[in-house]
């Protein structure tokens, strides 16, 4: 419960070649149980520790996808670019892995490489996946802040085809309404 026990290096390197002799499938089964253990309990650090240390590195697209929420709430961008270097480091490609892009884009103001991370992100996930209307939230939003509003609006409509929760059907109606808000606006303007 929030306390961390550290090996000695000599010790670690003791247990590790003694890991190692029982041969590669049987720690990649120890190494993949603990991954989903170390997940499933929000230690996301250790496990992406032991990812890069000792696992399959293409998992770290579940740890993304379980943590990124999380660490974005939490202010840890950092944390999460980190994570998304290591992926690209190994080749790890993923509608998650996409739409954690998406969010680090928007945060820094890169709303053209946030809104395409996100459509793809969007069009690559599966049928009914949970995370497509947040995709596609995040691309509406995107294409708004940079006053391409027909896009916009399609965007967030979209979002609410593919909402499954209220929040994500609150976002998608919001960002319909204040797409049409402005396109109406210009509509005046002009």
């Amino acid at each position: 419960s929030g306390k961390r026990y550290t090996l000695h290096p000599l010790l670690r390197s003791f247990l590790e070649t003694k890991v190692r002799e029982h041969g590669a499938e049987a720690v990649s089964a120890v190494v993949s149980q603990l991954e989903d253990f170390l997940i499933n309990r929000a230690a996301w650090d250790d496990a992406f520790w032991l990812i890069e240390s000792w696992g399959d590195q293409t998992r770290i697209d579940r740890l993304i996808e379980a943590a990124s929420e999380r660490l974005l709430a939490e202010g840890r961008s950092r944390t999460l670019e980190r994570w998304l270097e290591f992926a690209r480091s190994h080749a790890v490609q993923s509608p998650v892995i996409d739409l954690a892009g998406a969010e680090i884009a928007f945060r820094r103001g890169e709303l053209r490489l946030a809104e395409a991370l996100a459509i793809q992100s969007a069009q690559s996930f599966p049928s009914g996946h949970p995370h497509a209307a947040r995709a596609y939230y995040r691309a509406g939003q995107s294409a708004s802040l940079t006053n391409r509003l027909d896009l916009a609006l399609a965007l967030h409509r979209q979002a609410q085809h593919f909402a499954r929760e209220p929040v994500e059907l609150r976002e998608a109606l919001l960002g319909q309404l204040f797409a049409a808000i402005d396109l109406e606006s210009d509509a005046v303007d002009d």
